[in-house]
């Protein structure tokens, strides 16, 4: 902060800080700046974890389970909020996460409900619910996945592919995608050529026709994204992050 009041003062400059959480230098007649972020992704936009009593998050420790090389690669944003008030802002980014606790996948145990679709720089969407639920050990998984989608969109930036490709499916829909990819260790391409209920449905039956959906898909989504994602996540997975084990003592 020394050195931004520093620069600040000498180039003439007005500070302002957002509710991105970002710095914004205001007047600069050249818009480069001396200044690099420290973090690994200069994208991850938090709350304050573990200080926070309402946070399920630590925050710090969390991060250890998203696909952090890719985020930087691709300057993805990612909101991450220790609990449903939002203050990582997970609605307004590219990827948001919510930290939660539930036992829908065996014991009580920590996971992410996981928003995607916003087009948050002109403020035009917010994003929408993917997943409910998703355990930790399942998040790293998860998330590489959405982005190898991204990848694959070949659109230059994350909002691009949000409003051309992910906003034009219902969420349950999207759901079951990534589910299905998970499920047959697959990243298949999304291309809209149509929409509606008929069209998603017959999609889903061509591209993944060895998947069991384990409920029909005649009506509606919902009930096979549930069975499915509990199908592949009940289970635990090989949790990504070292977890060295702990001696334990019995007292009589």
């Amino acid at each position: 902060m020394k050195q931004i009041s520093t620069f600040a003062l000498d180039n003439k400059v007005d500070i302002r800080l957002g509710i991105d959480q970002n710095i914004y230098l205001l007047g600069l007649s050249d818009t480069s700046t001396p200044f690099a972020s420290p973090a690994q992704s200069a994208t991850i936009i938090t709350c304050a974890g573990s200080l926070c009593p309402y946070s399920f998050w630590s925050i710090k420790n969390e991060t250890k389970y998203l696909p952090l090389d890719k985020i930087s690669k691709h300057g993805i944003t990612v909101g991450f909020s220790g609990c449903i008030k939002g203050c990582g802002r997970h609605r307004h980014t590219d990827i948001g996460l919510v930290g939660l606790k539930t036992n829908n996948f065996g014991n009580t145990d920590g996971g992410a409900r996981v928003f995607v679709g916003a087009v948050h720089t002109d403020g035009l969407s917010i994003s929408r619910m993917l997943f409910s639920m998703v355990p930790l050990v399942h998040l790293h998984k998860t998330i590489d996945l959405i982005i190898k989608l991204y990848e694959l969109s070949g659109y230059s930036n994350f909002e691009e592919f949000s409003d051309a490709i992910l906003n034009k499916f219902s969420e349950e829909f999207l759901a079951l995608w990534v589910l299905a990819n998970l499920q047959t260790n697959q990243a298949i391409k999304l291309e809209p050529t149509s929409s509606g209920f008929e069209y998603e449905k017959n999609l889903l039956k061509e591209t993944f026709s060895e998947v069991d959906f384990i409920e029909p898909l005649e009506e509606k989504f919902a009930p096979s994204v549930s069975a499915l994602s509990k199908k592949l996540w009940t289970v635990a997975g090989a949790d990504p992050v070292y977890k060295p084990k702990l001696n334990r003592v019995n007292f009589r």
